[in-house]
């Protein structure tokens, strides 16, 4: 059996140490924008949160008058009033039955 191929003369699957840190840059370099924009989120949404608890805080300490930011809220009829009828239909559809392990109760807590 001169010409069989021994299990350690097969092909490696692996590449180069060379092609592997080529592979590694190049999606480093591709996924940069897809890092920072994450990372620009992420400092989003803990300023957003600290704007709820502080807002929360000033009140619930009466620093907040919510009188007046509620008068600047929408009417519920006006909301309803901007809904195009695709997006009424697929709500009604979402609101629908469906297999839900919360009950109503639960879920306004």
């Amino acid at each position: 059996m001169p010409n069989a191929a021994l299990p350690s003369q097969k092909p490696s699957p692996i590449s180069c140490q060379k092609e592997q840190d080529a592979i590694v840059a190049l999606i480093e370099q591709n996924t940069a924008s897809i890092r920072g924009a994450a990372d620009y989120a992420q400092r989003e949404l803990k300023l957003l949160r600290e704007y709820r608890t502080h807002s929360i805080a000033d009140a619930v300490t009466g620093r907040l008058d919510i009188r007046a930011a509620a008068a600047h809220l929408p009417d519920a009829a006006d909301e309803l009033e901007l809904l195009d009828e695709s997006d009424a239909g697929s709500d009604a559809e979402e609101s629908g039955t469906g297999d839900t392990d919360v009950e109503p109760e639960d879920a306004e807590a």
